[in-house]
């Protein structure tokens, strides 16, 4: 152990040493023509400090332990700034085409929104006002989220030509996360139309169905020997089916209420 311990503190200095060369030599690519462009680039900054304060770390540190540590921490940041720069040039190419990329969807989402008033007003027209209560304002949400989408977009093309492509590829995100909640809204209006219309059509079909999968549940239990604790939790399930089936009457049943009671079972 002493003898592992002696050839420990001896390679600690060299190891140091090799480390904080191999670092200052990589930083000092900043310095040359080609890379001086990417100097301020968000991921080749913050790498850079890191380089910077693993080496100060490292230079402050005290007994073989520590400095075999703080050594191995400044490979670890030497290894991520050569990456940062390795990846910089492709930066300004993966911005152009995340941009029209966004700017594609943003057209495609924008064009998808136009059937949201429409399916709305079906809703009302065709089905009991319950259930599309929860729809009333998708319209207008979905409508704010594309103009700020439309809005970041135009934030992320100003970063792009100012040669801010990381900038540019954050704000792109940002108009992703907005065209998604967007699509969302538009989704939930057009797909409960869709499946109150199915159900209207066919509402023995989803009651079939769920009383099918509450069989092959049952069946389940008695096979694995759990029917004393589901049994009776099982048989339940067959009033709230009956239920959900007689609450379906009337001129304009609430065909929602009855696809959210026999999806609870």
């Amino acid at each position: 152990h002493l003898e592992h311990a002696v050839t420990v503190a001896q390679t600690a200095p060299q190891l140091a040493a090799r480390v904080s060369a191999d670092a200052r030599d990589a930083l000092a690519a900043l310095d040359t023509p080609e890379n001086s462009a990417f100097t301020e680039y968000p991921s080749v900054r913050a790498t850079t400090d890191a380089v910077q304060r693993a080496l100060h770390t490292l230079g402050a540190a005290t007994g073989a332990g520590a400095v075999r540590t703080a050594a191995h921490q400044v490979e670890e940041a030497t290894a991520a700034f050569r990456e940062a720069l390795a990846e910089a040039p492709g930066r300004q190419a993966e911005a152009r085409n995340t941009l029209a990329s966004v700017t594609t969807r943003l057209g495609a989402v924008r064009t998808r929104s136009e059937g949201l008033a429409p399916a709305y007003s079906a809703l009302l027209r065709e089905f009991n006002a319950a259930s599309s209560a929860d729809l009333s304002g998708n319209e207008q949400q979905a409508l704010l989220l594309l103009e700020r989408a439309a809005e970041e977009l135009d934030v992320a093309r100003a970063s792009l030509a100012a040669g801010r492509p990381e900038e540019a590829l954050a704000q792109a995100g940002v108009v992703r996360a907005e065209l998604a909640r967007a699509e969302e809204l538009v989704d939930a209006v057009t797909g409960r139309l869709a499946t109150l219309r199915a159900v209207k059509e066919n509402p023995e079909s989803k009651v079939r169905d769920v009383r099918f999968r509450l069989r092959d549940a049952q069946h389940l239990a008695v096979q694995r020997g759990l029917t004393a604790e589901w049994g009776s939790v099982l048989d339940a399930q067959l009033n709230r089916i009956d239920r959900a089936v007689d609450a379906l009457t009337g001129v304009h049943p609430d065909y929602w209420a009855y696809v959210k009671d026999l999806d609870a079972v």
